[in-house]
């Protein structure tokens, strides 16, 4: 991918200097007058060749500018100095008047950590503010299909689903976890971490919310507020979980028999001298 980028960027700049080069060309040529001195062939290329690779590193500091803005853990030295190590806000959903609710977060455990405890879905209802109950329904591949319940607005609703939960790979050496309703009482339920490794074994978690549980009697402003509560909520129980269940680092891969290295050979025992 950042390969392509730079080929684009170099057409793109070469386009530029070509269109430029006309230009200019045609300048000189329809500007040459009484006392006016033409530039030369020679200066005039040397000109345009500068202003080619000034238009050539401007854009690749632009498109790098660009990468390391979606970086998310460009924002860990911010969120650090944040009150309490996260930030939180409202997004817009495309479908619905309520709002996404978003949290960043400073995890003080290895992300392996925080990623041991989000594939453990049936634990879900020990650590999760608003679930009492999950259980895993089937194990997939790349996740599970996992039945929830949850109490929102203090017990007044219980929500009973069935949700997907994928595991994947993304961007920045971060894995996220996506789980979104499949059946249930609600309209929507989608929750999905992302979790990113940082300096001093620590982790980057950003966590986004969705509840839509099409009630007629709550306001959509009240649920999103329950979005980004309840999204605050869930960064402070990763956080009391990690403190309280050990982490088990991975084992390492087992060596094929054809990479072990051969015993080294020992030396012959020397003849003990005559008396």
């Amino acid at each position: 991918m950042p390969g392509l980028i730079v080929c684009d960027i170099e057409l793109w700049a070469m386009s530029i200097f070509s269109l430029r080069a006309s230009l200019f060309a045609t300048t000189v040529n329809t500007r040459i007058g009484r006392g006016v001195v033409s530039l030369g062939p020679e200066r005039r290329s040397e000109r345009d060749v500068r202003f080619f690779h000034a238009t050539i590193l401007v854009l690749i500091g632009l498109t790098v500018s660009a990468a390391h803005a979606r970086d998310p853990r460009a924002r860990a030295p911010i969120v650090a100095k944040s009150n309490e190590q996260f930030v939180s806000r409202g997004l817009n959903h495309p479908k619905s008047d309520i709002d996404i609710g978003q949290v960043e977060g400073i995890v003080d455990a290895p992300a392996g950590h925080v990623i041991q405890l989000l594939r453990d879905y049936g634990s879900y209802r020990h650590f999760l503010p608003f679930f009492v109950g999950s259980r895993v329904l089937r194990k997939e591949p790349d996740g599970a299909v996992v039945r929830m319940k949850a109490e929102i607005l203090k017990g007044a609703v219980t929500i009973d689903a069935v949700v997907r939960a994928r595991e994947k790979s993304v961007a920045y050496g971060g894995t996220r976890f996506e789980l979104h309703k499949v059946k249930g009482n609600i309209e929507r339920l989608d929750a999905v971490w992302s979790v990113y490794p940082i300096d001093g074994d620590r982790a980057l978690v950003v966590f986004r919310l969705m509840l839509d549980p099409d009630i007629w009697f709550v306001r959509d402003s009240t649920l999103t507020n329950y979005n980004q509560v309840n999204a605050r909520r869930t960064i402070r129980s990763i956080r009391k979980r990690t403190k309280k269940i050990p982490y088990r680092p991975p084992e390492p891969p087992p060596v094929p028999v054809e990479k072990v290295p051969p015993v080294p050979a020992l030396p012959a025992a020397a003849e003990p001298a005559a008396p």
